[in-house]
């Protein structure tokens, strides 16, 4: 097995009647290995129902490339969500730190879709729909070259603006090393 590479977000839809489980990377069986990380270039949104937690449908999620991965998923609607994908690198090693807004209507259920190809899929099949909204590698946040971030892990709503519109915040952990921050960053 590979380790870190399974349920890594996770969002209460705003009916209140479903979770959507994001994995942070392909499956072991929708992936190949290269040494000690496997490679793919989908990702799984798995629904559940609150009431009985029992999958109810299953969705692609399309990787910017296949070094990436989700860090946590976030809802807007029952349908739409904002996903923030990065890669592993930090300072100038760091290529894809972004939030992504997707939309899961016109995407395939592919619960019953055991086994995935790594890179094709059969040309029935519909992933969900991306837009980029915030490129967190932007020179103009202060997280660019050699101060891009290592690990934008977290999103949530915060308090609205006075005009009304959402507030959304990303967390950048330190994984409890002395020597780092923890850092928040608020859009709207």
């Amino acid at each position: 097995t590979m380790p870190n590479r399974g349920l890594e977000g996770l969002a209460l839809t705003p009916d209140g009647r479903h979770l959507v489980a994001a994995m942070q990377g392909p499956l072991i069986q929708d992936s190949v290995p290269q040494g000690n990380k496997r490679y793919g270039r989908y990702t799984r949104l798995v629904e559940s129902s609150v009431d009985s937690m029992i999958p109810t449908r299953q969705f692609l999620y399309p990787l910017t490339d296949m070094t990436t991965g989700i860090s946590e998923i976030l809802a807007i609607t029952n349908d739409r969500f904002l996903v923030l994908e990065r890669d592993g690198g930090k300072g100038s090693q760091a290529k894809i730190k972004a939030i992504y807004e997707i939309d899961l209507r016109g995407a395939s259920d592919v619960l019953n879709l055991p086994v995935l190809g790594t890179t094709d899929l059969p040309n029935n099949l519909h992933v969900a729909t991306k837009q980029l909204v915030v490129d967190l590698l932007d020179p103009a946040y202060g997280f660019s070259g050699e101060n891009a971030i290592e690990k934008p892990e977290g999103l949530c709503w915060g308090p609205p603006a006075a005009d009304g519109a959402r507030t959304l915040i990303v967390c950048c952990d330190n994984d409890f090393e002395s020597t780092m921050q923890s850092i928040l960053h608020a859009f709207q």
